[in-house]
Formats: C-alpha cells, structure tokens, sequence
C-alpha cells in the first residue's frame, strides 16, 4: 500500500477541506467503485487529490497506481489547482475570498524567493520586470474583487479558527 509519505504543494490546499459527510461518501464510494479520478502530481508534490489520497490511505488502497504527473511548464501549480476545482466546487463569493487570500500567501512566498534569487545588479539590456500586487492578482485569478479579498485576509488574520472554517465552509460571509 502507497503510505502518504508523499509532499502536498500548498496549492492543493486552496480549497475547503470536504465536511465529514462529504468524506464518508466519498470513502464509500472509492471503497465500492475503486478509485475513478487520478491523484494529480507535478515535481513530485500533490496538487489536486488530497481527499482521495486521505481515502484511499483509510482504506488501504494503493493509490499510487492512479498517480497522473501533470507535465505543462505553461501553467504553474496555482493555476492547474485551480483549474481542476474552480468549476467542479459550487463556491460563495465568500468562500471564493478565502481561496484568493490562500493564492495571495502562495503568491508572496514565490515572490520572496525570487527576490532572494535576483541578483543585486540588474544588467541593462535585461527585460523589464513587471512588479504586481499579489492581492489584485490572485483576486482577479479568483474572480473576487481586491476588497473581498482583503476581507478574507482580515478573517484569516484576525478571526478565530471557527469564524475561519465558517467562512470557508460557506456557513457565515465575509
């Protein structure tokens, strides 16, 4: 059996976590039918399948077998995550936010290290860097507006852990 001794990129975490009912049907469906829908890996890391995997591990499956790379340098990890879930997931504005702040962070951290990379001088004739705000992109790649996604930062930052899982569960709006 495949142990998840496997890395999960944080992309894979943007979404909601299923509620319980959700993942005991889930379960019971891998379970009955096997598993139907690949674990989607890029450099070795999960970035769509983390509930699948959960499953498959309670069960003792060997999910490893259904383990499909996803090889197009043209999208980063964000953009494949959030391609293969914006549509199949039925989000709030709300819960959208929630996702664009998890996006934001991702984006920053990327940012940072591309910072620590560059080097101190610039050569003259190198392409101009566009510098971007973190917040009106991943807003903009959410679908939510920079305001509700600063909301959702406000709510992460500053709201207890259930008024956070409330919000990304769709119970209560930003």
């Amino acid at each position: 059996m495949q142990s998840l001794e496997m890395e999960f990129h944080p992309a894979a975490d943007l979404f909601p976590v299923m509620s319980e009912s959700e993942f005991e049907a889930l379960k019971k469906d891998i379970a009955e039918n096997g598993l139907q829908q690949s674990i989607v890996v890029r450099h070795g890391k999960i970035i769509d399948g983390r509930h699948r995997v959960r499953a498959c591990n309670e069960l003792g499956y060997d999910w490893s077998y259904h383990l499909v790379e996803y090889d197009d340098e043209e999208m980063d990890e964000v953009s494949i995550a959030l391609s293969l879930n914006m549509h199949r997931r039925h989000l709030s504005q709300s819960q959208l936010a929630m996702v664009a702040d998890k996006v934001r962070g991702i984006y920053d951290e990327e940012a940072k290290e591309r910072k620590k990379r560059k080097p101190k001088s610039v050569p003259v004739n190198s392409p101009e860097q566009k510098a971007g705000d973190s917040r009106d992109k991943a807003a903009e790649t959410v679908g939510v507006s920079g305001s509700l996604a600063d909301a959702a930062r406000t709510v992460r930052r500053n709201g207890s852990d259930d008024l956070v899982s409330a919000v990304e569960s769709g119970e209560v709006a930003v």
